[in-house]
Protein backbone atom coordinates (compact mmCIF):
# COMPACT_ATOMS: atom_id res chain seq x y z
CA UNK A 1 0.00 0.00 0.00
CA UNK A 2 1.12 3.31 -0.99
CA UNK A 3 0.84 6.83 1.16
CA UNK A 4 0.63 10.24 -0.05
CA UNK A 5 1.54 12.51 3.02
CA UNK A 6 -0.74 15.70 3.23
CA UNK A 7 0.88 17.36 6.07
CA UNK A 8 4.25 18.87 4.82
CA UNK A 9 5.26 21.48 7.43
CA UNK A 10 5.12 22.07 10.63
CA UNK A 11 1.77 23.53 10.36
CA UNK A 12 -1.34 20.74 10.70
CA UNK A 13 -3.81 23.83 9.21
CA UNK A 14 -1.84 23.29 5.87
CA UNK A 15 -2.67 20.24 4.19
CA UNK A 16 -1.70 20.96 0.93
CA UNK A 17 0.78 19.02 -1.38
CA UNK A 18 2.24 18.99 -4.95
CA UNK A 19 1.22 16.70 -7.88
CA UNK A 20 3.11 16.88 -11.36
CA UNK A 21 0.40 16.36 -14.22
CA UNK A 22 1.35 15.54 -17.41
CA UNK A 23 -0.40 15.73 -20.86
CA UNK A 24 0.84 14.95 -24.47
CA UNK A 25 2.18 19.37 -24.82
CA UNK A 26 3.37 19.66 -21.56
CA UNK A 27 3.65 18.53 -17.62
CA UNK A 28 3.39 21.35 -14.58
CA UNK A 29 3.48 20.94 -10.92
CA UNK A 30 0.34 21.93 -9.40
CA UNK A 31 -0.50 22.41 -5.12
CA UNK A 32 -3.20 20.02 -4.44
CA UNK A 33 -6.39 20.71 -1.60
CA UNK A 34 -8.33 17.41 -0.75
CA UNK A 35 -11.68 18.02 -0.42
CA UNK A 36 -14.12 15.08 0.28
CA UNK A 37 -16.85 18.08 0.22
CA UNK A 38 -16.11 18.24 -4.02
CA UNK A 39 -17.86 15.47 -5.82
CA UNK A 40 -15.36 16.61 -8.34
CA UNK A 41 -11.73 16.54 -9.29
CA UNK A 42 -11.27 20.49 -10.67
CA UNK A 43 -8.11 21.80 -12.12
CA UNK A 44 -7.85 25.62 -12.56
CA UNK A 45 -7.75 27.08 -15.98
CA UNK A 46 -4.32 28.79 -15.56
CA UNK A 47 -2.65 25.27 -14.79
CA UNK A 48 -4.46 23.96 -18.49
CA UNK A 49 -2.29 26.66 -20.28
CA UNK A 50 0.79 25.57 -18.61
CA UNK A 51 0.11 22.23 -19.64
CA UNK A 52 -0.19 24.07 -23.57
CA UNK A 53 -3.80 22.06 -23.51
CA UNK A 54 -5.97 24.43 -25.72
CA UNK A 55 -9.68 25.45 -24.24
CA UNK A 56 -11.01 24.75 -27.69
CA UNK A 57 -10.40 20.93 -27.44
CA UNK A 58 -12.94 21.51 -24.82
CA UNK A 59 -16.18 20.42 -23.95
CA UNK A 60 -18.35 22.79 -21.94
CA UNK A 61 -20.17 21.65 -18.80
CA UNK A 62 -23.00 23.45 -16.56
CA UNK A 63 -21.26 26.26 -14.88
CA UNK A 64 -19.99 26.11 -10.84
CA UNK A 65 -19.73 28.09 -7.83
CA UNK A 66 -16.49 28.10 -6.59
CA UNK A 67 -14.84 29.86 -3.51
CA UNK A 68 -17.65 32.81 -3.42
CA UNK A 69 -17.96 33.33 -7.80
CA UNK A 70 -19.01 31.75 -10.64
CA UNK A 71 -16.53 29.33 -12.62
CA UNK A 72 -17.09 27.81 -16.25
CA UNK A 73 -16.63 24.23 -16.65
CA UNK A 74 -14.96 22.25 -19.35
CA UNK A 75 -14.04 18.56 -19.57
CA UNK A 76 -11.45 17.56 -21.76
CA UNK A 77 -11.71 14.51 -24.35
CA UNK A 78 -8.73 12.82 -22.85
CA UNK A 79 -7.08 12.30 -19.44
CA UNK A 80 -4.31 13.81 -18.17
CA UNK A 81 -1.47 11.79 -16.15
CA UNK A 82 -1.24 12.66 -12.34
CA UNK A 83 1.88 12.03 -10.38
CA UNK A 84 2.24 11.86 -6.64
CA UNK A 85 5.11 11.59 -4.96
CA UNK A 86 4.63 8.57 -1.72
CA UNK A 87 6.47 8.50 1.34
CA UNK A 88 8.43 5.72 0.05
CA UNK A 89 9.77 7.99 -2.65
CA UNK A 90 7.91 5.77 -5.20
CA UNK A 91 5.34 7.51 -7.34
CA UNK A 92 1.81 6.89 -7.82
CA UNK A 93 1.09 7.56 -11.77
CA UNK A 94 -2.86 7.94 -12.59
CA UNK A 95 -4.47 8.97 -15.59
CA UNK A 96 -8.25 10.42 -14.82
CA UNK A 97 -9.99 13.38 -16.58
CA UNK A 98 -10.61 16.53 -13.94
CA UNK A 99 -12.78 19.29 -14.60
CA UNK A 100 -10.89 22.29 -15.62
CA UNK A 101 -12.82 25.78 -14.32
CA UNK A 102 -11.98 28.82 -15.76
CA UNK A 103 -13.67 31.88 -13.62
CA UNK A 104 -15.63 34.55 -14.87
CA UNK A 105 -14.36 37.36 -13.08
CA UNK A 106 -14.31 41.06 -12.12
CA UNK A 107 -11.50 43.50 -10.48
CA UNK A 108 -13.63 42.58 -6.96
CA UNK A 109 -13.20 38.85 -7.28
CA UNK A 110 -9.71 39.10 -8.08
CA UNK A 111 -8.94 41.47 -5.34
CA UNK A 112 -11.06 39.23 -2.82
CA UNK A 113 -9.14 36.12 -3.74
CA UNK A 114 -12.06 34.42 -5.19
CA UNK A 115 -9.96 32.30 -8.15
CA UNK A 116 -9.09 28.96 -8.07
CA UNK A 117 -5.22 28.47 -7.78
CA UNK A 118 -4.83 25.08 -6.14
CA UNK A 119 -5.89 21.64 -7.67
CA UNK A 120 -9.04 20.16 -5.71
CA UNK A 121 -8.94 16.46 -5.44
CA UNK A 122 -12.51 15.52 -5.20
CA UNK A 123 -14.40 12.07 -4.42
CA UNK A 124 -14.28 10.95 -7.67
CA UNK A 125 -10.55 10.89 -7.92
CA UNK A 126 -10.17 9.09 -4.92
CA UNK A 127 -12.92 6.70 -5.30
CA UNK A 128 -11.49 5.78 -8.83
CA UNK A 129 -8.31 4.88 -7.56
CA UNK A 130 -8.87 3.23 -4.39
CA UNK A 131 -7.60 5.82 -1.90
CA UNK A 132 -8.46 6.29 1.68
CA UNK A 133 -8.19 9.19 3.56
CA UNK A 134 -6.63 9.65 7.30
CA UNK A 135 -6.57 12.47 9.18
CA UNK A 136 -5.86 12.30 13.08
CA UNK A 137 -5.08 16.19 14.06
CA UNK A 138 -4.09 15.77 17.04
CA UNK A 139 -1.12 13.72 15.93
CA UNK A 140 -0.28 16.30 13.01
CA UNK A 141 -1.01 13.17 10.50
CA UNK A 142 -2.99 13.02 7.39
CA UNK A 143 -2.28 11.01 4.28
CA UNK A 144 -4.35 9.06 1.40
CA UNK A 145 -3.38 5.97 1.36
CA UNK A 146 -3.98 3.45 -1.95
CA UNK A 147 -5.08 0.57 -0.72
CA UNK A 148 -4.85 -1.49 -3.99
CA UNK A 149 -1.97 -1.33 -5.73
CA UNK A 150 -2.31 -0.40 -9.39
CA UNK A 151 -0.65 -1.27 -12.62
CA UNK A 152 0.63 1.98 -13.03
CA UNK A 153 2.40 2.67 -9.84
CA UNK A 154 6.19 2.75 -10.32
Amino acid sequence: MSRINLIVCDDPKDLSNVALLRSIRGSVKIPFIVDTGSPSTLIPYQKVLELNLLIKDFVADEDISLIGSRHKAYRFPKKILFYFLCSDGKYIRKEFDPIVVKPVVSNRDVLAGNVLTDMIIGLDFLLDGNFVLFCDMKSNIAYLENRIPENGED
